[in-house]
């Protein structure tokens, strides 16, 4: 039933002892509250037909749920052919609005059939989409039913509210580096069948309690929102203690006129497993992500001021197995964990914004070094997305060289001992259309020194007139630029005071089209997944000739996972594309676009035209990346292309300016298609 529990007078007692042992600073870690509930007690869910209720078989890429079922309070996984796509919705009542976290206890009720490993499930915030910031919310049961409980913590305060009020869980097949199957402490290929049971819901109130030290913080997903249990329990929020170099503290220095704020040992949150000590080393694994947030703005100083942010920090005890995960694949062997040099040397970190969600918009990876004190790394406090924080997640692509370059550690310690805020050097931007004089009222751009305008670039339009680009410089007597003149665009580099001129044709733009030779295609492969299935499959990046015409292969079959064969393809077919292909993926790439006109940036969009056949698979998606070598870039778009002949798709020219783009595999590993472009058209809309 649902019932509310009294926080004991003991446990408040705990509380205010603890908060006695804190720091001075302690209550600046509760800014992130804002419960609106004033209660002291908890919303408790035991009642088997109340958490029914609340359970809803899901099918995450359709209707369909896969196999999926519920009996009451328990979850039922009997999927026979893709058990990553299907799972449950865990929905919340309407009184538990406001409450500051939830914990969902389970217990593995019954196990007919783990193929080849345990029950394993993660969570989702929304479908398709990792719990935010966190990328390592999963629980292992086991192999066997053992009737032990199982507890997951969910913090529900910002930024960490969950969008639909639900968590959703699905099975996972996976270990935890996606890759060694047969491990029995992962997850289980399909088919697989067994029962979870949801025993207890409890949405937790009151304040967080911030003065663990020296933590396991495994659970600890949120610190400024989860209670803090015991002397090292479930939702520790870290402060580190020591001597004026590791004691957190904020030094508020100046005024908001100096060149500089600074932060000695800045307050960090922490999650992904990660383990920390009581002076703040961090102990970072493939999962690990540090928070920071940055400091509210006061009297002295406002953040908007400054525009970089430097970490200073001392990296130490690389922890390695030097050994590369055993696959099961039979031409795989020793020569594969060959990789770079400084392999299990460094830590290779990503940026992202506070809630861990989006990549910093200016400098996204990073190389942090080897072992060393007093290293440095500036960032621009311009990419953080707007949430005034950073993310900082351990690379964890990197740590494998059959997927990677085999260069980043897989454990070492970190510990940032300062953060710095900086001013640099702001430039104007200014636009004006003198041929236009109607059409010629622009905002003025602010950019940072080194910076390019980007999306900040203005979208102009004129009936009747075909806007051709901007230039630097602009007679003053006539209707056109002087010889001098440079063209600008989104992607220059900003390194001075700028006025930037509009240049008009007073015709409107004609389609041009390039098409492939007869029966064969536009596109070139640039690369397999990486030099060693090159090694392996050095046929992978051939044509593949089907019905006498010229086709490339797109697929991802890493990993041994090779889709069914497709119904119209003949047996033979598909079996010279699998000899081709191997295990592997190959990225392809359009290069050379800008030169099929001098007004390319001119243009609205590229229509592509396209023929496509399933090999493998029934997942069609391709992503459409704005990179000359399909690695990582930005996504486009990712259409689910639709198998046949003459078939085409858009993609607007503002987002391949440079003149390139690629294709490559996206999704539903196994998926295999013969594809090829026969042709490609500027067009003006």
């Amino acid at each position: 039933m649902i019932k509310k529990n009294l926080w004991i007078v003991a446990l408040m007692a705990v509380v205010a002892f603890l908060f006695m042992g804190c720091p001075d600073n302690a209550g600046d870690l509760k800014s992130g509250y804002k419960s609106n509930k004033t209660a002291t007690d908890d919303l408790i869910i035991d009642d088997p037909k109340e958490i029914a209720a609340l359970l809803k078989a899901k099918g995450y890429y359709g209707a369909d749920t896969g196999g999926c079922s519920t009996d009451d309070n328990v979850a039922i996984f009997n999927l026979a052919a893709s058990p990553d796509n299907f799972g449950f919705e865990l929905n919340f009542p309407e009184d538990a609005e406001g409450y500051l976290s939830l914990e969902v206890t389970f217990v593995l009720d019954k196990v007919d059939l783990l193929t080849n490993g345990a029950a394993k499930i993660g969570f989702q915030s929304a479908v398709g989409a990792d719990l935010k910031p966190y990328d390592d919310y999963e629980i292992v049961f086991g192999k066997a039913v053992d009737e032990k409980e199982h507890k997951q913590v969910f913090s529900l305060n910002a930024p960490n509210v969950l969008p639909n009020k639900q968590v959703l869980f699905k099975h996972n097949k996976y270990g935890p580096n996606n890759d060694d199957r047969n491990d029995p402490k992962t997850g289980s290929e399909a088919p697989v069948n067994y029962r979870l049971k949801i025993t207890k819901m409890v949405f937790k109130a009151g304040d967080p309690v911030p003065c663990c030290t020296d933590c396991d913080v495994a659970t600890c997903k949120d610190c400024e929102a989860e209670e803090c249990t015991d002397a090292c329990g479930t939702g520790c929020c870290v402060i580190f203690k020591g001597d004026a170099t590791t004691k957190i503290e904020f030094v508020k220095g100046t005024t908001a006129a100096a060149d500089k704020i600074v932060h000695t040992n800045p307050v960090l949150n922490f999650s992904g497993g990660t383990k920390v000590s009581a002076i703040g080393v961090v102990t970072m694994n493939n999962y690990s992500i540090i928070y920071y947030k940055f400091p509210e703005d006061t009297a002295q100083f406002k953040i908007a001021d400054y525009d970089y942010f430097t970490i200073t920090y001392t990296l130490s005890n690389i922890v390695n197995s030097d050994t590369v995960l055993a696959y099961p694949d039979a031409d795989y062997d020793a020569s594969g964990k060959a990789g770079s040099a400084n392999r299990n040397k460094n830590l290779k970190v990503e940026f992202r914004d506070y809630g861990g969600v989006d990549p910093f918009s200016i400098g996204r990876w990073d190389d942090l070094g080897g072992v060393g004190a007093n290293q440095t790394k500036q960032k621009q406090t311009w990419g953080d997305n707007g949430t005034n924080g950073v993310a900082i997640r351990m690379n964890s692509w990197d740590v494998n060289p059959k997927q990677g370059d085999g260069s980043c550690a897989e454990s070492i310690d970190i510990q940032i001992t300062k953060i710095e805020f900086s001013k640099g050097t702001r430039h104007t931007v200014e636009f004006f259309s003198p041929m236009t004089p109607a059409n010629n009222n622009f905002a003025k751009v602010i950019i940072l020194n080194g910076n390019t305008l980007g999306d900040k670039m203005p979208k102009v339009t004129n009936p009747g007139w075909t806007h051709s680009g901007w230039v630097d410089d602009w007679k003053s007597d006539a209707n056109e630029p002087p010889l001098t003149a440079n063209t600008v665009t989104a992607t220059t580099q900003i390194v001075k005071d700028t006025k930037l001129f509009a240049t008009w044709l007073f015709i409107p733009l004609p389609t041009i089209a390039r098409e492939a030779a007869a029966n064969d295609t536009l596109f070139t492969a640039v690369g397999t997944w990486n030099d060693w299935d090159e090694t392996n499959y050095p046929n992978a990046k051939s044509k593949f000739v089907f019905d006498s015409k010229s086709y490339w292969v797109i697929g991802d079959t890493r990993s041994n996972n090779w889709g069914t064969k497709a119904t119209a393809i003949a047996q033979a077919t598909y079996d010279a594309v699998k000899a081709q292909l191997g295990f592997t993926y190959v990225r392809y790439a359009i290069t050379g676009l800008e030169t099929m006109s001098p007004y390319f940036n001119s243009y609205t969009n590229l229509v592509v035209t396209y023929d496509m056949i399933q090999v493998a698979g029934d997942h069609t998606a391709i992503q459409i990346r704005s990179s000359n070598d399909g690695g990582s870039s930005t996504d486009i778009i990712a259409p689910n292309l639709e198998a046949g002949t003459g078939k085409t798709f858009k993609v607007p020219v503002s987002a391949i300016e440079p003149g390139y783009f690629s294709f490559v595999k996206s999704g539903g590993a196994g998926s295999v298609m013969l594809f090829r472009v026969t042709k490609v058209e500027l067009v003006f809309e």
